[in-house]
């Protein structure tokens, strides 16, 4: 019950809202980066095919390989960090505050927003009790 409570706070209430605008602003700057980026097309060009078909059980090429996946996690690692969009600080997101005018009901209370609901004074289902 206590959590229930817990959740129910117009502090909670408030965090939760705040953490939806950060969600779609974020969202937003993602929709903007990716439209200002530009286009690469790669139509299988001599980047991402290889020539050799068959498979060989010799060792020398083994090590060959290793050296070859180093060297394309290093490119892959520079190629994110060109065009990979920028990620804010996380603590920084966390800890920014955003202030959210809530909505009132119609009578001034600012614990509904409707006049259905039950702690509403105006509500008419109330008023015939």
């Amino acid at each position: 019950m206590k959590h229930l409570e817990q959740i129910k706070t117009t502090e909670a209430k408030d965090r939760r809202i705040a953490l939806k605008v950060a969600r779609v602003v974020q969202q937003e700057d993602r929709k903007k980066w990716n439209k200002k980026r530009p286009l690469q097309h790669n139509y299988g060009g001599q980047d991402g095919e290889s020539d050799s078909g068959g498979d060989s059980d010799s060792d020398d090429e083994g090590d060959s390989e290793v050296d070859g996946m180093k060297a394309q996690e290093e490119g892959a690692k520079v190629i994110l960090e060109k065009a990979a969009m920028p990620r804010n600080n996380k603590k920084a997101i966390g800890s920014s505050v955003i202030s959210i005018s809530r909505k009132s009901c119609v009578c001034g209370g600012t614990d509904h927003i409707r006049r259905s609901s039950k702690k509403c004074p105006q509500n008419p289902k109330r008023q015939k009790v």
